[in-house]
């Protein structure tokens, strides 16, 4: 038994001799394969592997393609994407039109015969054994960067479409000249860093008593393209489309402690506007059809609304056809809304077969 015993520790030793020496030599031979092909390849053609999903890769994915065709930039070209049983992507389309090879994710990557691994919102992490497969992949340094100009009334999907189509276009220049753009790489400054988390339906929900108009004209053109802002209507879901934005609200922010000092400061006044533009915002955009349409009586109806009326107000513009909602230091205007259920409906068809029909004083999103 003691013999047997031994035995099988001897054995189950060389196994784990012979497990670490194989991987020791398998990690030597990959090296050596990316260290070789680092040197032979100082030049295009570039073999490429790209990992891409939807709109926004294929832009790069058609730019790749492209080079391929008609120039020595691109040579292989596989493409890598996220199976789905419910929706074909962008990208798997454009391979099963293109005739392009495409693999499904997870992908083992053999050493040796890639160059370079493009990603393109691809919407999966990339482990380090796929990274290591391309000895031109790029995974910490900046070796490129464009500034673009953002408008103050610029809303996310735009810009997403914008900056596929900039981004595709400054990685063929990459490529075009990519072992001097590799050598002449820097590191990424972490100024002006910010957490960029995961949005969901529940980002956009508005809450009237803690948002500004420049928080929800922020939020308006982040989330309206992917997720509407949204609110309650006597607890029934309503989105906020078309809102009627401001300039001043891009351009002026006021942080969240400076809203609270002027609110104590307004009230202390005895008046309830936070700050002189709020004024000018109820007399843009909240003309109550309660009131004549003065713009004393409009100017008196903001001085007094949040003492008078709480936030998540609502009343409708008739000069303008917009539905205005009072948050926190003024009011904001939308053109259209959505009733879950329901389809979309005019501000104006909103008041005629919602808010007629109940109590002023039930006029309020909750």
């Amino acid at each position: 038994m003691k013999w047997q015993l031994k035995f099988q520790s001897i054995l189950k030793f060389k196994l784990w001799k012979d497990w670490k020496f194989y991987h020791f030599t398998k990690n030597l031979s990959d090296n050596y394969r990316r260290q070789e092909r680092i040197e032979e390849k100082s030049k295009p053609p570039w073999d490429i592997m790209f990992f891409g999903t939807d709109e926004f890769s294929l832009k790069s994915l058609t730019a790749l393609h492209r080079e391929q065709q008609r120039s020595g930039l691109v040579g292989r070209l596989d493409v890598v994407s996220i199976p789905s049983k419910k929706t074909v992507f962008a990208v798997r389309q454009y391979c099963q039109k293109e005739g392009l090879p495409i693999q499904d994710w997870p992908v083992v990557v053999p050493h040796g015969i890639y160059d370079v691994g493009v990603v393109a919102s691809f919407g999966r992490l990339i482990p380090a054994a796929v990274i290591q497969a391309f000895p031109l992949f790029d995974v910490g340094k900046m070796v490129s960067k464009v500034e673009v100009p953002i408008s103050w009334d610029t809303r996310s999907g735009a810009l997403s479409k914008y900056l596929a189509d900039v981004g595709a276009q400054e990685m063929i220049a990459v490529l075009q000249n990519l072992t001097v753009k590799l050598r002449d790489a820097i590191p990424q400054t972490e100024d002006g860093v910010t957490k960029a988390p995961k949005i969901s339906e529940a980002s956009s929900k508005i809450d009237w008593n803690c948002c500004t108009c420049h928080k929800i004209q922020s939020m308006y053109r982040a989330f309206d393209d992917y997720f509407p802002l949204w609110t309650l209507w006597h607890g029934a879901p309503v989105k906020l489309r078309d809102m009627v934005m401001h300039k001043e609200w891009s351009h002026h922010h006021f942080s969240e402690m400076q809203v609270e000092e002027q609110i104590t400061e307004g009230e202390a006044q005895g008046s309830e506007c936070i700050k002189e533009n709020a004024i000018e915002n109820c007399e843009k955009s909240a003309t109550d059809y309660d009131f004549a349409g003065d713009q004393n009586d409009i100017r008196k109806n903001c001085t007094v609304s949040r003492k008078n009326h709480p936030p998540g107000r609502v009343i409708f513009n008739k000069k303008m056809k917009v539905v205005s909602v009072l948050c926190r230091d003024g009011w904001v205007s939308f053109k259209s809304v959505i009733i879950k259920g329901r389809k979309p409906m005019s501000a104006l068809d909103f008041y005629n077969g919602f808010i007629t029909k109940i109590p002023k004083d039930q006029h309020k999103f909750d």
